[in-house]
């Protein structure tokens, strides 16, 4: 086992994974305001006490989350919030899409209709 291992670091072979530590699912099913998509994302992404619900503060602690941890997040159900919420719902993806840009080794998410 230490010769291939010795090996590989010798061959310069690098090995990865895409295990995350954390994996959340967020339903927005059960989401009728903006206000609960915030209570929703404190709950679910454990943010702090003092979370600001808006996106600046999910802009905040999601660094702050994401600077310790590896994080997947599964948007589910999101057809009926961005039909109903289109600003919250463009805020929300340009909020993750710079995420994934800043973050791109540490933060995965999907959008489900």
């Amino acid at each position: 086992m230490k010769k291939s291992f010795f090996l590989s670091v010798l061959l310069g072979l690098v090995f990865t994974t895409n295990a995350y530590a954390r994996h959340v699912k967020i339903n927005f099913s059960t989401i009728h305001t903006s206000f609960e998509l915030q209570n929703m994302l404190q709950k679910e992404l454990d943010f702090p006490e003092y979370y600001g619900k808006n996106w600046d503060a999910f802009m905040d602690s999601m660094r702050d989350l994401l600077g310790q941890d590896y994080l997947e997040i599964d948007f589910l159900r999101v057809q009926n919030f961005k039909r109903d919420f289109p600003r919250d719902y463009r805020l929300m993806r340009e909020c993750l899409r710079d995420l994934k840009n800043e973050y791109p080794d540490s933060f995965r998410f999907k959008l489900y209709n």
